[in-house]
Formats: structure tokens, sequence, C-alpha cells
């Protein structure tokens, strides 16, 4: 690729001097929805969580495993943790997986009685599970005899499921389809509650990312945009171009996200942290549903369709 090319590839004027490697951009085929995706601690892999199973690929896009799910029902989202553990729920149970490398064995399964809709974890036996009920529950997935959980808060009323999970150091942040966030202390076990939008929410892709003491709130029912700091105080909200949202997160000193709508021109939006609209990448064609940043890579990861997981290095965007 010549410098006229990587020109072409810039957006809002913008050129790069750093000519790209062929593994700065690459797409990895599934075949069929994919629901979450996970980037191990080290970021050497990607795991890609699909309907009916789980694929580990390497930092270039190459197959490491893949883990065939005979459940009952489609899997629903997935992380991985930094002690090797894989972690995913169905409708019926959450279940953990050990990663040997170059292969995966099943470990353990906890019923909730509902739902798990959302997981968070840097360890295996401290897993954090959001429910549809809109508990939030911690448990440990690292051994077949444990079926014990705990309920260590209630994010909304029963109706509302927890649909996203945040975990920074001391602080987990939890939010609720309906738009309501707790921002929850691991040691001293405070904990408090705000609404940040200021419209009416009810959507399953209310989520937020957290990076040092600001937090970044998006949804699936409108186009605000909302940063707050720790205590969960506006810092600054705004109404984008950018119909609907699937997810935000911080990265390289800016928030990328990504649409949810399907007439949204762009699947991926990035904006600095005044929340101005920067630039937008890859023509929108199907549903998003996951983007993760690599710090080692400086590469953005994404499921930019229902077939296809891929990879981006952040100065083509």
């Amino acid at each position: 690729m010549d410098g006229t090319e990587i020109k072409k590839l810039a957006l809002g004027g913008q050129e790069f001097i750093k000519k790209p490697e062929p593994t700065d951009y690459w797409d990895f085929y599934i075949g069929t929805i994919i629901y979450c995706i996970a980037l191990s601690s080290d970021e050497k892999y990607l795991y890609i969580f699909y309907s009916s199973g789980i694929q580990k690929v390497d930092n270039n896009g190459k197959l490491i495993w893949t883990y065939k799910y005979n459940g009952s029902s489609n899997i629903i989202t997935g992380t991985v943790t930094s002690d090797g553990y894989v972690l995913f729920s169905d409708s019926d149970r959450l279940y953990s997986l050990k990663d040997n490398g170059q292969n995966v064995v099943a470990i353990n399964s906890v019923s909730f009685g509902n739902t798990v809709t959302a997981l968070a974890a840097k360890v295996a036996s401290e897993t954090y599970a959001g429910i549809n009920n809109s508990d939030v529950c911690l448990c440990d997935m690292t051994s077949e005899n444990i079926q014990t959980t705990n309920v260590l808060f209630t994010v909304e009323s029963y109706s509302y499921a927890v649909t996203s999970l945040t975990l920074n150091d001391d602080v987990l942040i939890a939010a609720s389809r309906n738009g309501a966030y707790i921002r929850y202390y691991l040691s001293t076990k405070n904990h408090k509650k705000s609404y940040p939008f200021s419209g009416t929410v009810s959507d399953s892709n209310v989520c937020s990312d957290v990076s040092g003491n600001q937090i970044i709130c998006s949804n699936g029912t409108t186009a605000e945009l909302v940063l707050l700091d720790i205590d969960l105080n506006v810092i600054k909200r705004s109404y984008t171009n950018v119909t609907s949202f699937k997810s935000s997160i911080f990265a390289n000193g800016y928030i990328y996200t990504n649409a949810n709508s399907d007439s949204q021109q762009y699947a991926i939006n990035k904006f600095d942290l005044n929340l101005n609209p920067v630039m937008g990448k890859i023509a929108r064609t199907s549903s998003n549903s996951s983007l993760i940043y690599s710090k080692s890579d400086d590469a953005l990861y994404f499921a930019h369709s229902t077939y296809y997981a891929g990879k981006f290095a952040t100065y083509f965007a």
C-alpha cells in the first residue's frame, strides 16, 4: 500500500506517515451472528462468541481453536479472564471453560434462575454477572463444585435487565435497559445511582466504558452521548448525528462508538473527549455487536457484520 492509498483511507483531511503492515486490517469469517467479542489480558488473542460456539484467533487473524456449544439456546454474552478462563452465558446458565492455549475444556456451570445478560471479570474466582431481573451477582467459576452466587446489588426494578458491566480497578459500573447506572466500589460496597440520559430509554444496548475517573454512556434508543465523572455527575452531553449506539469505548484519547441504526452512514464513529465528532469509518451494512481497543497494537477489534469479526489500526480512524 503506497502513500496515495493511505491518503485515500484517511478521513477528515488527515494524512498518515506510518506505512500499514499486512496485519493492520483483517477480517475473520464466522458465518453466523456474532454476539460479542473479548480480548485476552495480554492482547494477543481475540475470542469471538457466536450463537453456537466460540472461536479464538490470534492478533494476526489466525484460528487457534473452536469450541462448539451444544446447548438448547444461543450464547448471549461472554468474556475472558487474566487467569485463562472463558466465560459465557445462554438463556439458562453461566458457563466457564479453561483455555489451555491450543484447546479448551469445560469447567463449571451455574444457574441464577434468570438469564445472565452482562459479564465482567478480571479473574474467574470473582465473576460479576448482570441478570435480566436487574441483579448484579458475584460468583466463583473456577471449580465445578462451586455453585454459590451472591447478589451484590440491584440496578433497577425487576423488569429491567442489566445490559452492561464495566470493571475498572475498584469500581464496577452497571447499567440497565431503562438507562439507570450504578457505580459500585468493590472494597467498600458503597454505591450510587444515576439516570444520565435526558430522554426516555428502553433498550438492551445501554452501555458504558470507564477510563480513569471518567465514564462514557450511550444507548440504542437515542443519539445522545453522556460523559460522567466517577461520581456520576454529568461532565458533558451531546446530541450527535449518530441515530443510536450499540456500544461506546475510550481508546487512544478518543471515544469510539458502534452505530445501532441500519440507516447510519458509518458503523464506527469517533469523537473527541468534548464529544465533538471527528470522523466515521466502515460503511454501515448490518448490526455491529462489540468494539474493543488493543493498546499494544493501537487497534480496534470489532464484530462489524453478521458474519465477520475484524481489526483495524486506529491511525485509519
